[in-house]
């Protein structure tokens, strides 16, 4: 009976074990990997909602790159620069 503790202490050891050194392999990143870092926003000149600067909705007009929050309004914003940029 003791033989059998010992065999099933040392198996929950080994078991807990390898759980935490393979805990990011297994479920992904941990929360000390986690980006945490503030995220510049630009607003977008159609509807004026901010958005992040990675987004895939922008254009570059002339010297200057614009950013917006949707296709929609990126083709809007293009629509506006072909008639002269009124709106």
């Amino acid at each position: 009976m003791l033989f059998k503790l010992i065999i099933l202490g040392a198996a929950a050891y080994f078991g807990f074990s390898f759980f935490r050194k393979n805990k990011e392999k297994l479920f992904g990143r941990s929360k000390k990997e986690e980006d945490d870092s503030p995220v510049e926003l630009v607003k977008d000149p159609v509807c004026n909602t901010f958005v992040e600067m990675d987004t895939p909705f922008k254009v570059k007009y002339y010297d200057r790159v614009y950013y917006f929050c949707s296709q929609g309004c990126r083709d809007s914003f293009i629509e506006q620069m072909k008639n002269g940029g009124k709106k």
